[in-house]
């Protein structure tokens, strides 16, 4: 089953809810019509795809009126779907678990002129039409006294600040079905129908610009986050940037490797149009001049850089897009001037509290932290070098098999894919069950490494009253193979290698934003258009990406993408060259220099782990036939079929 953020205008809000709860009351534990088809149903007319789990979900027509406008998306994991309508100047979310049609909370936010007790006793009586005790009620109001908020929620669990919508523990969710969803949703209705609308108020004036700041990390899988649902890692201070931003369920990158992946991420260009990757000429003046450091510095941003670069770029460019580079290498282990060891992580973190030192209030900065973490160290036997306070964590952690890992699986791959770089890295890291255990445990601690910086960086935002107008974007140069189809490293159009975390805290956005999810596609190339649109700059760079920003405030562009082309041209004995398209259901790889040209098809809804290659099977031919001209149409729009480039006179270091 599949399950969507719905935002419907207030009679279908209230139509939807009528449906679902006299269903309840006239036939006790029947059926209810299920709020996931609801939502397909309504996604359909609205002219956009939505993921079901059956075909009778996206082709039931419900008898809900069209919404008013909006756009779905997946909430949470465990099955619970926030419906949202804007009413009288309110805002009002209803979170339900659509499995048992229980619900769960009830959220009502004034963002024009408060009033506290006109909120408070609309969640009183949604509260009361709960049995006693099965719901807390909490009110917000921030300190400038622009917003009130209050929430009524089954189970508790209120302890101080907004907790996201969809964070509701499961054990919290009752799986009763009875008369009380129906006094719940009447109530809701009288509430509504007897509120009056909030008094106006004069818009203010805007504000300064924000302040920006990236977190890019290197090496790191979407899946390793406890936001992302990994029920092992440790990543508080990461956690809490999804309970106040927006987490990128569906982000990924269109050339994985770190130097091609920064290029485009700087650029928002792909790798066939930029033109850089490890062994090419450096960036160019020109591209390097679009970049958005050098886009913000010409409007008034004070810029910054600290960590890995990354990227080959003339002294000249680098003066151009930043105010202050401080270029950071490993090894991670360094020797202090008194004889002793740091972190690299750590010293990362010092360096970046170092550029707040030179910021002023009277001007924006942007400033771009690259962690070397959780990269390996390649050329040590330990791989993952890990700080002092680290280590011990994870000691008694098992990590599980993956599917693909089976010996059996890689012995099946063609010829050139079992003699790559990606299997000799495996040999280093992951064929033996206990040095896998300790690898694994290596890297999970470079992770917590940099949570802990993160953590102590926001914590600085906050002592210096900047939080409030910073943007926070965090995210991966690219994925990470930990053992899938026998590989290590990336490189690849599989899921592992090409699917990066990204989330992003506008404090801008509306109170309820916090915490939520969107299954749009995002790409490393939209950044740049993203941060362009953030800081507000009106010259827009010549980017092959969108900005994200629509999706922050959960509206999507009807023509947004629904599928994305993917590259990788590194001149490497051991990596082979591939292009190919992922689509919201289809992965199609083309190893287009192998004599014959390889293919390789997925389902990747129906195989998560693409494990079952249907490029030979009759029953798909269309699909391939499809898929094999829409990655000739994506190449083509981004700089056409491959021409070996120059060779740069010496080859960069993977920094």
């Amino acid at each position: 089953m599949s399950w969507f953020r719905a935002n419907l205008g207030q009679p279908e809000f209230l139509v939807l809810i009528r449906q679902i709860f006299d269903k309840q009351v006239a036939e006790p534990g029947a059926t209810v019509p299920d709020l996931g088809a609801h939502a397909a149903a309504d996604a359909n007319r609205l002219g956009t795809r939505t993921e079901c789990a059956t075909p009778s979900e996206c082709s039931a027509e419900a008898t809900l009126p069209a919404p008013v406008g909006g756009k779905k998306e997946h909430r949470d994991d465990d099955g619970a779907i926030t419906h949202v309508a804007s009413w009288l100047g309110y805002e009002l979310h209803l979170l339900v678990d659509t499995r048992h049609e229980v619900p769960l909370a009830f959220e009502v936010t004034s963002a024009d002129a408060p009033d506290h007790q006109h909120v408070a006793t609309l969640v009183d009586q949604a509260q009361a039409a709960l049995p006693a005790g099965r719901m807390k009620t909490m009110a917000y109001d921030k300190a400038d006294g622009d917003r009130t908020q209050a929430s009524a929620r089954r189970g508790g669990g209120y302890t101080g600040s907004m907790a996201p919508v969809h964070r509701v523990p499961r054990a919290a969710r009752s799986r009763a079905v009875s008369a009380p969803l129906a006094a719940f949703a009447l109530v809701l209705v009288l509430a509504l129908a007897c509120s009056t609308p909030p008094p106006t108020r004069a818009p203010e004036p805007p504000s300064r610009p924000p302040n920006i700041l990236l977190l890019l990390l290197d090496d790191l899988r979407h899946d390793v986050l406890g936001c992302a649902g990994d029920r092992i890692a440790v990543t508080p201070a990461i956690d809490a940037l999804a309970a106040r931003g927006v987490r990128f369920r569906n982000a990924f990158v269109t050339t994985s490797i770190c130097a091609a992946s920064r290029a485009s991420i700087f650029t928002g260009l792909y790798e066939r149009t930029h033109g850089y990757t490890f062994g090419t000429p450096p960036l160019t003046d020109e591209h390097l001049a679009a970049s958005y450091p050098a886009l913000l510095r010409r409007h008034g941003y004070r810029t910054g850089f600290v960590g890995k670069f990354g990227v080959a770029a003339s002294a000249e460019a680098r003066k151009f897009m930043f105010d202050e580079f401080v270029p950071l290498q490993w090894p991670y282990s360094k020797r202090q001037p008194d004889g002793s060891f740091r972190h690299l992580t750590d010293i990362t973190g010092d360096r970046a509290l170092g550029f707040l030192d030179g910021c002023s209030a009277a001007t924006p900065w942007c400033l771009s932290i690259s962690f070397h973490a959780p990269h390996a160290e390649d050329d040590k036997p330990r791989q993952y070098v890990w700080s002092a306070a680290t280590d011990g964590l994870y000691a008694d952690a098992v990590f599980p098999a993956r599917g693909t890992m089976a010996p059996g699986f890689f012995a099946a791959l063609p010829g050139f894919l079992r003699e790559t770089e990606s299997r000799k890295r495996f040999l280093w890291r992951f064929d033996e069950p206990e040095k896998r255990q300790q690898m694994l445990r290596g890297y999970y601690r470079m992770v917590a490494d940099v949570d802990a910086v993160i953590g102590r960086i926001v914590q600085e935002l906050t002592s210096r009253g900047l939080v409030e107008n910073t943007v926070i974007l965090f995210t991966s140069d690219n994925g990470y193979f930990l053992g899938e189809r026998g590989f290590a490293d990336k490189w690849y159009l599989y899921d592992p290698s090409v699917r990066v975390p990204l989330i992003v805290v506008d404090p801008r956005l509306p109170a309820l934003r916090a915490g939520a999810v969107s299954d749009l596609m995002a790409l490393n190339v939209d950044l740049a258009a993203t941060i362009g649109e953030l800081a507000g700059v009106r010259e827009a760079p010549p980017t092959q990406g969108q900005s994200l920003v629509p999706l922050l405030h959960g509206r999507a562009p009807v023509a947004w993408r629904t599928d994305f082309f993917y590259e990788h041209l590194l001149e490497h004995p051991g990596i082979p060259k591939s292009e190919g398209v992922r689509d919201e259901r289809w992965t199609y790889v083309r190893w287009f220099a192998q004599a014959p040209v390889v293919e390789e098809l997925y389902d990747h809804l129906a195989d998560p782990d693409e494990a079952h290659d249907l490029v030979a099977d009759p029953e798909h031919a269309a699909v391939l036939a499809r898929l094999r001209a829409r990655c000739d149409e994506l190449r083509d729009g981004v700089g056409g079929p491959f021409v070996p480039r120059r060779r740069a006179e010496k080859r960069e270091d993977d920094q």
